[in-house]
């Protein structure tokens, strides 16, 4: 008989286990030591009363100190759980490795003995806070859905022979949340781009979620044609799927900048290239900053609401510059400060540029004064207004406003202004209309309202109507009268789970009463936001499950803690 060679894992994995237990053996002994020390501190602490006292106090207790118990390490650093630091670091894209020596040299500042925790505990307490973060309950039941697609540089893993390879591709995802609430429920990756594919893609991802579509009622997104095509649109054919009407809340934020879009490529030309313009305002825009302010022509314009505090940096440029034009006193500061990108996808940013261009512009040009003149009168106000007041019921009023305060150009641009409201006036619709008519502070708007909605439901037909968009009156002195309501009106499919009685309660006290529906914002800037984090998880996660992780990480993380620039900021986990 002979003994066959020795398992060399098993013999390894004995050894660990067992210094770990000599040692929690030691801890043990450690923790008795501090309670000895903790009591004889107390007694000697209570000997001494006086003032006069305190150094003969103090060399006492050192001295105990030292009597009782050596230096120790404070705590086994090892097996603490580090929750709040993982999602931490993910929220702000700090690397394992920098965090872990962040953490440590925190500690060895804070007790002079303390064992190290290297990048493999914050690694492992990553990878553990987002399988702890994917097993939570999921959203079963939505009343909205808000959805927004983008190409993505992904990183994923690539199989070949015995080895895998990281490899860096395009990748369509679509980004879904939930409202209201902006609760993030995923993302998807459709087969093949079309609407077709996209909405084959989100009916399997509700399915594979267990989610419940019976309640839906509104779908959110931007204007492209993909999403809002009246016959093979997304939003038309998830109708279709789901077999029933659904309220369009289409992002009035975007139909704010396509007037200013379409104004600018009239008047200074198209792009020439991804990020290069070869019109006369274009080439001098990217380098606009630099340029010194000079005296400039003040231009006549209604303040601006204060709401700086909700604002992101490019917004509060806006709004600071919008009012310094206003006055004409341009502050040293602001000459300074950045208008943000520039961008063929970003007009915030060049609505910003335009404004610090024109300021610094000794003669500036016809068109460069009407787009200047545009911002200030139209796109700033409408865009922080629709901020300011961001419910569906409000977005007939934002879009009256847009059409009421664009009045002041001449008849050639106007016409150009009037073609893309026309084509993106969504919350013209009779659906969106009768929304902010049921909420107006006026009786008999509210009374009028509440007639149509009942004469709407008792012609209403099986099938889901197909969603067309009405012609918009741009003459119309109040927001009631931009289309003709002799037309065919639907019911707003918003207000399904409100009783006939209900409304006809209203109609019966004469515009008494409210009725309680769903606030919806009008706008996309909640899943647009989940769009950016999806962006940067796309690119450092290989794998669909650690990209969900690391989003629904980071997302907790701002939602405990929005911001911290001062102390009372701060809320652990």
């Amino acid at each position: 008989m002979r003994i066959g060679r020795v398992d060399v894992t098993i013999t390894k994995k004995s050894q660990i286990n067992q210094e770990r237990k000599l040692k929690q053996h030691h801890r043990s002994d450690t923790t008795m030591c501090k309670n000895t020390l903790s009591v004889n501190l107390d007694i000697s602490t209570s000997s001494f009363s006086s003032d006069t006292d305190q150094p003969i106090r103090n060399e006492f207790c050192t001295n105990k100190i030292k009597d009782v118990i050596p230096v120790q390490k404070m705590k086994k650093v090892s097996c603490i759980d580090l929750p709040t630091v993982s999602k931490t670091c993910g929220r702000y894209g700090v690397s394992d490795r920098a965090a872990a020596a962040i953490v440590s040299s925190v500690l060895h500042d804070i007790w002079s003995e303390v064992e190290v925790i290297d990048r493999s505990k914050l690694s492992r307490e990553r990878t553990k806070t987002r399988q702890e973060l994917l097993k939570q309950v999921n959203i079963r039941d939505i009343s909205a859905l808000y959805f927004e697609e983008r190409k993505d540089t992904t990183l994923k893993v690539i199989r070949k022979g015995n080895r895998n390879y990281r490899k860096v591709v395009v990748e369509e995802h679509i980004s879904l949340i939930q409202e209201p609430g902006s609760t993030y429920l995923g993302y998807v990756v459709p087969h093949i781009g079309s609407a077709k594919g996209i909405v084959s893609s989100i009916k399997a991802f509700l399915e594979q979620q267990s989610i419940f579509k019976n309640d839906l009622m509104a779908i959110g997104c931007d204007g492209t044609n993909v999403n809002t095509g009246k016959n093979e649109g997304i939003i038309r054919l998830l109708e279709k799927q789901f077999n029933k009407p659904l309220q369009w809340i289409i992002c009035l934020l975007h139909m704010d900048e396509l007037p200013l879009r379409h104004l600018f490529f009239h008047l200074d030309g198209s792009t020439s290239g991804p990020k290069s313009y070869n019109s006369p305002i274009g080439k001098v825009l990217e380098n606009c900053e630099e340029l010194p302010v000079i005296k400039f022509q003040k231009i006549e314009g209604d303040m601006l609401p204060d709401m700086t505090d909700d604002l992101s940096t490019d917004q509060k440029y806006l709004h600071r510059i919008v009012t310094v034009i206003i006055s004409g006193t341009f502050p040293d500061d602001l000459g300074h400060k950045s208008p943000g990108k520039l961008s063929h996808a970003r007009w915030l940013t060049r609505a910003n540029r335009l404004l610090r261009l024109y300021v610094a512009t000794e003669n500036p040009t016809s068109p460069l004064v009407t787009l200047a003149t545009f911002i200030i009168k139209v796109y700033a106000p409408s865009w922080f207004e629709i901020k300011n007041k961001p419910s569906c019921k409000d977005g007939s009023h934002h879009l009256f406003k847009i059409i009421f305060l664009s009045r002041f150009l001449p008849e050639d641009l106007k016409c150009i202004v009037d073609t893309v409201i026309q084509r993106n006036g969504y919350f013209a619709h009779s659906e969106n209309l009768l929304l902010a008519m049921i909420t107006d502070e006026r009786k008999h708007i509210r009374e009028l309202a509440a007639r149509r909605i009942l004469k709407a439901r008792s012609n209403a037909v099986q099938t889901p109507r197909l969603f067309d968009i009405p012609k918009i009156n741009f003459h119309a002195s109040n927001y009631i009268d931009i289309i003709n309501w002799q037309k065919e009106i639907t019911e707003p499919p918003i207000f399904k789970n409100l009783s006939t009685e209900e409304i006809s309660y209203i109609v019966q006290s004469g515009g008494e009463g409210q009725l309680s529906f769903l606030r919806l914002p009008c706008h996309t800037q909640a899943v647009e936001r989940a769009v950016k984090i999806k962006t940067e998880a796309a690119i450092s996660q290989c794998t669909i499950k650690s990209r969900l992780g690391s989003i629904k990480a980071k997302l907790e993380s701002r939602t405990k803690m929005p911001k911290f620039d001062t102390k009372c900021h701060f809320k652990p986990n």
